[in-house]
C-alpha cells in the first residue's frame, strides 16, 4: 500500500514539472518543413529568405529570464543530407568548437552523442571565459541529422538555466523533417 501511494505521488510530482509542448511545423526552402515540439512558454520566429544562407528559426521564453535557441535546417540541393555520416556531423562540430575554443573556460570541449529519432547527431558545451553585459555565459552548440537535412542549433544560457538546455536538446532529438505534398514523415520512427 505504502509502495501505491509513493508511486502516485511521484508521477503526480512529475507532471507538474513536465511543460506542455506545442508541435510547431515550419515551412523552409525547396517544400521542405521541419516539426519540433515546443514548450508553450518559448515563443518562436522563423526567418527566411532569399537574403540569408539558411533558415533560421529562434525560440525565446515568453516571460522570465533570457535565453536564446537558434535552429538552422540545411537543405541540401542535389543531394540530401541522408548521405551525411555520423563521422562526418562530428567532424563539422568539432569544427565549431575550434573556431570558439579560445574564448571558451574549458580547456578540453567534450563532443557528446545526440542520436535524434531519424539520424545521428554530435553537441558540445562550453563557458564563455568573459561574458559581456547581456551575453550569455553557457553556450551548447552542435548538429543532428533529421531527415534529408542537417540541423544546426546553439543554445544560449546563463547561470540556473539547465532546463532549457535539456529541452532543447529533447527538442532536437525528436524533430521531424516533412517535403511538401508528402503525407508521411521522410524518415519515419521505427
Amino acid at each position: 500500500m505504502q509502495i501505491a501511494i509513493l508511486l502516485l505521488t511521484l508521477s503526480l510530482s512529475l507532471s507538474v514539472f513536465a511543460e506542455e509542448a506545442n508541435i510547431r511545423q515550419y515551412e523552409l526552402r525547396d517544400g521542405n518543413s521541419i516539426e519540433l515540439k515546443i514548450p508553450t512558454s518559448w515563443k518562436s520566429e522563423l526567418k527566411d529568405g532569399p537574403q540569408i544562407p539558411y533558415a533560421t528559426i529562434t525560440l525565446q521564453p515568453r516571460t522570465g529570464t533570457s535565453f536564446d535557441i537558434l535552429i538552422s535546417p540545411i537543405v541540401f540541393r542535389g543531394n540530401d543530407a541522408s548521405s551525411l555520416s555520423a563521422k562526418d556531423i562530428r567532424r563539422r562540430v568539432q569544427a565549431g568548437i575550434d573556431v570558439i575554443r579560445d574564448r571558451a573556460v574549458e580547456k578540453e570541449v567534450e563532443v557528446k552523442k545526440l542520436n535524434g529519432a531519424t539520424g545521428p547527431g554530435y553537441y558540445y558545451t562550453v563557458t564563455d571565459r568573459a561574458p559581456k553585459s547581456g551575453e550569455y555565459k553557457y553556450m551548447t552548440s552542435g548538429m543532428v541529422r533529421v531527415g534529408d537535412l542537417a540541423v544546426s542549433f546553439t543554445v544560449l544560457t546563463n547561470d540556473g538555466q539547465q532546463k532549457v538546455v535539456d529541452e532543447a536538446l529533447a527538442m532536437m532529438r525528436n524533430a521531424n523533417h516533412y517535403r511538401r505534398n508528402q503525407n508521411t514523415q521522410r524518415s519515419a520512427r521505427k
